[in-house]
This record gives structure tokens, sequence and C-alpha cells, in this order.
């Protein structure tokens, strides 16, 4: 894919993307590049499809082309960006870890609303995707070249999407035990209470991680504020059900929330933010 869009030697397919029919005019070989590209794409769609039968153990149509497949390939580049070959293989990992840990925690059934939920609000809010979004942060909050501030707060977003994620996935885990029970009951459940906290908490990590990218006024806040009540959690967690073999991973979950807090209240962070207007999709930037 990277040397499809930009070859050692001539364009490549990025004049296709940008404009074709004013690529076609300015000596771009478009037909012979899109039979390239077509050419490397089905082989190496039919090296993934050689292995398909052993792991799925039984071939039919509806197992080749089911609807799974069709969404995912349409939702990975989505979610991951579309401007960089590096995006698809984000959305790739991303999508592909998700929906086996939703598989392990809760159903195979769940996998499909999960990525159906990821790709509405990709379209909606970020339609350049992850990648997308991490470029048009540094053009506006490192514009000189990449710094430390940069990367710490790229980080620290990525940090508050992947808990925020994860975060859903296992509290939706929680919230299915105190449904078991009958509805009067559902309601006086410690289970229903700690997943809902747990969802609050995940929807602010999101939301968070979404604005840091968007250097919007009020992300760092809220980010601080998720941060915090996620120690708070974990801190509770330990004291109230001491387990001497998850110690060290809840001190993890303390630790890292804490430094990435510090972190956010640093002067030159809040600077950014009060200082530079926001960024849109194509980096762009807006006046407060």
């Amino acid at each position: 894919a990277r040397l499809t869009e930009r070859p050692t030697r001539g364009p490549g397919s990025a004049p296709i993307r940008a404009d074709e029919p004013a690529a076609g005019p300015a000596g771009v070989p478009t037909l012979r590049l899109k039979l390239m590209a077509t050419t490397v794409s089905g082989a190496l769609m039919g090296m993934a499809g050689a292995p398909l039968p052993y792991y799925v153990g039984y071939v039919e149509p509806a197992a080749a082309f089911g609807l799974p497949y069709a969404v995912n390939a349409v939702a990975m580049p989505m979610i991951g960006g579309t401007n960089s070959w590096i995006g698809p293989l984000v959305g790739a990992i991303l999508l592909g870890t998700l929906q086996q840990i939703a598989t392990v925690t809760i159903s195979s059934v769940v996998n499909l609303l999960i990525v159906g939920v990821l790709l509405v609000a990709f379209v909606m809010a970020a339609p350049v995707g992850i990648v997308g979004l991490i470029q048009a942060f540094l053009r506006a909050a490192a514009p000189g070249g990449l710094n430390f501030r940069a990367v710490a707060i790229i980080l620290i977003a990525s940090y508050c999407f992947i808990v925020g994620i994860l975060g859903v996935i296992f509290d939706l885990t929680v919230l299915q035990m105190p449904f078991q029970l009958p509805l009067p009951q559902v309601v006086n459940s410690s289970a229903f209470w700690i997943g809902a906290a747990g969802l609050l908490v995940s929807g602010l990590y999101l939301v968070a991680a979404y604005g840091l990218l968007k250097l919007l006024r009020w992300a760092p806040h809220l980010a601080v504020l998720a941060l915090l009540l996620s120690t708070a959690g974990t801190a509770a967690l330990v004291g109230l059900a001491p387990e001497p073999n998850r110690l060290g991973l809840r001190i993890v979950m303390i630790v890292v929330p804490l430094a990435a807090a510090v972190c956010l209240r640093n002067r030159e962070v809040r600077k950014l933010y009060s200082s530079q207007p926001s960024v849109q999709p194509s980096g762009r930037r807006v006046p407060p």
C-alpha cells in the first residue's frame, strides 16, 4: 500500500485520489496505476482467503460473503482513515482486537453492533478517521515539527480512546448480570449501578479523546475529570476487593491516569488549548 501510494519513482496513486480527471492530463498513468492497485489487492485477498476454510472449519456462501465481512471492509478504512495507507491498518488492528474481546466477554452477536456504532460515530464526528485526526492535530499543535508536548497529548488521547472503548465492552458485560433478575430488583442491584457508572466514565473518556485531538478548549478539563474518576474507582476497588494477583495491574491503572492528569495540567498544555482555535478535519483553524 505504501509503495502504491508513493512509489520511489514516478507518480503514485495519491494524485488519482485527489483529482483523477486532472491527474490524467498532468501525466499520471491513471489506468496503469488502478490496474496495479486492483491486481495487488486481489492477490492479497486471495492470500487471506486461502486459509479461511481452516479457520472457520466449514465453508458456505454465508460464511464467505456474509454481512460482517462487508461491514468490516468498509468500517476498517473509514475508522482508521483513508488519507494514508496506514489508516486502514490502524482500523483493522483496532476493530479486530475489539471484536475478539467482545466475542470472549459478551457474545459474537455484539461484534456487528460495535462496528456499526463506531462506523456511524466516525462518519459523523471524524470522517477523516483516527490517522486524519492525528495529522490535523499535528498541523495545528506542532507546525514546526514533532515535539514532546504534541506526542504526550497524542498518547493521552490514545489512552483515553482505548480505555473508553474497552470500558464500554466490559461495562456492558457487567450490565448483563442484573437484567437476569426480575425487573423490580434491577435498579436495586449493585451491578447495575457499577455498570452504569462505568459506562458514564467510558463515555467521558471517548469524548475527551476526541476533544483533545480537535484542540477543543474544554477537552483537557474533561479528560482530567475522567482520569480522576477512573483513578478513584480503581483505588476503591483495591480497597474493597483486594486481589494480590491483580495488584500490579491496578497500581498501573492508578499511576498512569494520575501522570496523564498532571501532564494535562501543565502550563504549556493549558496555553495550547487556551490560545489555539479548534481544528477542522481539513486542518484549517476556526477562530474561537
